[in-house]
């Protein structure tokens, strides 16, 4: 078993899909693990530039204008 974060059919998916797989299934939206929120979780913040919120990379929108 892998990851979340290193599943390729994850990875593949929009980045509105893969955060509904994380609601649907009550992942934390910063790790992607089981058991905790993002509030209250340990790992580092969203590494895409200059965003820094509670989030996993892989579930970060760019805002469209």
């Amino acid at each position: 078993m892998h990851s979340l974060s290193a599943c390729e059919a994850f990875k593949k998916k929009s980045s509105e899909e893969r955060f509904k797989v994380v609601k649907d299934n009550k992942l934390c939206k910063n790790c992607l693990k089981p058991d905790h929120f993002a509030f209250n979780c340990e790992a580092s913040p969203c590494s895409a530039a200059g965003c820094g919120m509670r989030h996993n990379v892989l579930l970060h929108l760019d805002k469209k204008p």
